[in-house]
């Protein structure tokens, strides 16, 4: 009696790879789908005060506004460690810009963006006048599941701020805002970080005259 041969091990094989290239393609398939699933949680933005509300009141009346976007300069992110004690991002920022429209000379600037909360997002405002003196500042808006968090630290833009040098600002939040609870050292920190990065592009472009 003939002993049956063994099949041959290379189907085997061939089965198993095709099995973990289904597995991994179906990984990344899921992953972008639960990145999806967590973002779409939060809900919506809920608009509190509108960008234009808020550059209509941290920039002078009259003045000429320009969206600009500019990449920090090494120059700008020294000057803003050694004032202001902060490590800046570089790259490509979006701002605007304040000019008067006879002279051109600049007049202030205001920073509005979409920060990272939890699976949200939250948009703050600063403003810096031309000698670099806070204009106002602000919470415009949090994802809809989210804005129960910010409810105890105020909505729209704070009123206090004004012509307080960003040196001070650290202090003078912390005060106002504590540190104690997620949003509020959220908060703070955005705004800390957001107006050393305005003085840095106001800085910026008028070494740049």
């Amino acid at each position: 009696m003939h002993s049956m041969p063994n099949p041959s091990p290379a189907p085997r094989r061939r089965a198993r790879a095709l099995a973990a290239l289904l597995g991994a393609t179906l990984a990344c398939l899921a992953a972008p789908q639960a990145a999806w699933a967590h973002a779409g949680h939060a809900g919506p933005l809920v608009r509190f005060v509108s960008t234009k509300h808020a550059l209509k009141a941290m920039l002078p009346r009259g003045a000429k506004i320009v969206r600009r976007k500019q990449e920090l300069s090494e120059e700008a992110r020294r000057w803003a460690k050694e004032r202001f004690g902060v490590e800046l991002p570089g790259g490509l920022h979006t701002f605007f810009l304040a000019r008067d429209r006879a002279s051109g000379r600049v007049l202030g600037g205001a920073l509005v963006r979409e920060e990272h909360y939890r699976h949200g997002s939250a948009r703050v405002a600063v403003g810096l006048d031309d000698r670099l003196r806070l204009t106002g500042l602000g919470l415009l808006g949090v994802s809809k599941k989210y804005t129960i968090d910010f409810e105890a630290l105020g909505k729209g833009l704070f009123r206090g701020f004004e012509g307080l040098a960003p040196e001070a600002l650290p202090e003078r939040l912390e005060a106002r805002f504590g540190h104690g609870s997620l949003p509020a050292r959220k908060l703070v920190g955005w705004l800390k970080q957001d107006a050393a990065l305005l003085a840095a592009l106001l800085h910026q472009v008028e070494g740049s005259r």
